[in-house]
């Protein structure tokens, strides 16, 4: 399974991490070019260190392999196969413990920014020739998953979880796990989905976390009574309470309950816990369900200006409040902020169909739902 990089804190000016930083946000504005030329020169600089001061999990060394590891996913999106093949067959050699990885990794940068079958066939074949390979089953679960073969995505990640050692890192455990979440549901098969989330949890405490995601995936199949189940199972006076609270108050109102919806939300906007920060989307998408958008964009509005950054969430709800308001102008610039963050997020740039249904049943304005439809994912079958 493999990584990147990624921005951390500052660090000091002129440190090999303040240089790795910059390619880092150079990649990320565009700036592919520039961003090569600082990972090309300080690989070649780290490399003429003299090997006994770079030996393993030195600092020196782990700095030089951060700078590869970046790099070649640079090449990769310049489409500079030639480059990722030269830079990783190197990398065999600075790292031979983790020489199967490297072997894979050209194969793995094709399916992320090449073409995914041409990768997803590569680590097919990869595979077959050493079945007995970690490193290969699990590239190959995550390139099967991405060209949507959740038959091969499914064997791959038993294969994988046969070869790992009782003692292997129980999250790398949890995370196999939840790639099998991601092909169950997929496949449509929610319960065995929900199931393979359970036992994900049962390696890494932390996955816990990801129970609203759980419950989406059942709303998003209309399976109404599976997602209360999960939230019954949530104190609305817990960190995930308000978030809950807003799912049930929605589901009453999918079902024709409007009374029980309307009490939910205004017992939500009214709950000791509405004036913390971290809950200010939920309790804009409760005053947006109370027809309140004026209230939602004054609340979200105020939050986005303390905040360094918006998050995606927050993008997607101003632009539910701004269409309720009438605002088309605004509602059409956060969505396409929202869809940004999405493509980050979740690489896709489509919202999920979920959330259409707010815009779908709060915005009276027919010509500007027209508007906001193609940023939405479609429904999944049988669905509004």
């Amino acid at each position: 399974m493999r990584s990147t990089p990624t921005l951390t804190p500052e660090a000091l000016p002129g440190s090999n991490e303040a240089r790795i930083q910059e390619a880092i946000l150079l990649a990320q504005q565009g700036e592919l070019d520039q961003a090569a030329a600082i990972c090309q020169r300080m690989f070649e600089r780290l490399s003429r260190i003299p090997a006994r001061r770079r030996t393993s999990n030195s600092e020196l060394h782990l700095v030089q392999m951060d700078t590869v590891i970046l790099l070649a996913d640079i090449y990769a999106q310049q489409g500079n196969w030639a480059a990722v093949e030269e830079l990783c067959a190197r990398a065999q050699v600075l790292q031979p413990e983790r020489a199967n990885h490297w072997l894979a990794e050209p194969l793995n940068l094709r399916v992320e920014h090449g073409d995914p079958q041409e990768g997803f066939r590569g680590l097919k074949a990869l595979t077959e020739s050493q079945p007995d390979n970690f490193i290969f089953w699990s590239s190959l679960m995550l390139a099967a998953l991405k060209v949507s073969d959740f038959e091969t995505a499914l064997v791959a990640s038993d294969n994988a979880l046969n070869l790992i050692d009782g003692g292997e890192d129980l999250e790398l455990i949890g995370g196999l796990y939840m790639y099998r979440f991601s092909i169950f549901q997929g496949q449509g098969e929610w319960r065995q989905a929900e199931d393979a989330w359970r036992t994900a949890c049962q390696y890494d405490d932390t996955l816990e976390d990801v129970r609203e995601t759980i419950v989406r995936m059942y709303l998003s199949a209309g399976l109404y009574d599976n997602a209360l189940d999960l939230l019954d199972k949530v104190d609305d006076q817990s960190p995930s309470g308000m978030g809950a609270m807003h799912y049930r108050a929605w589901v009453a109102n999918q079902r024709g309950d409007q009374v029980r919806a309307r009490y939910l939300w205004r017992k939500l906007t009214e709950s000791s816990l509405a004036e913390k920060r971290e809950h200010a989307v939920v309790v804009a998408l409760a005053y947006c369900w109370l027809r309140q958008e004026d209230r939602a964009l004054s609340l979200l509005l105020a939050d986005a200006a303390i905040r360094r950054d918006m998050e995606y969430v927050t993008a997607l709800t101003l632009a539910l409040a701004w269409a309720m308001h009438g605002d088309g102008q605004a509602a059409l610039a956060n969505i396409k902020l929202a869809t940004t963050f999405s493509r980050a997020r979740r690489k896709t740039d489509l919202a999920p169909a979920l959330d259409w249904i707010d815009f779908e049943q709060l915005v009276e304005d027919e010509a500007l739902k027209g508007e906001l439809r193609p940023y939405f994912e479609a429904p999944l079958p049988g669905r509004p």
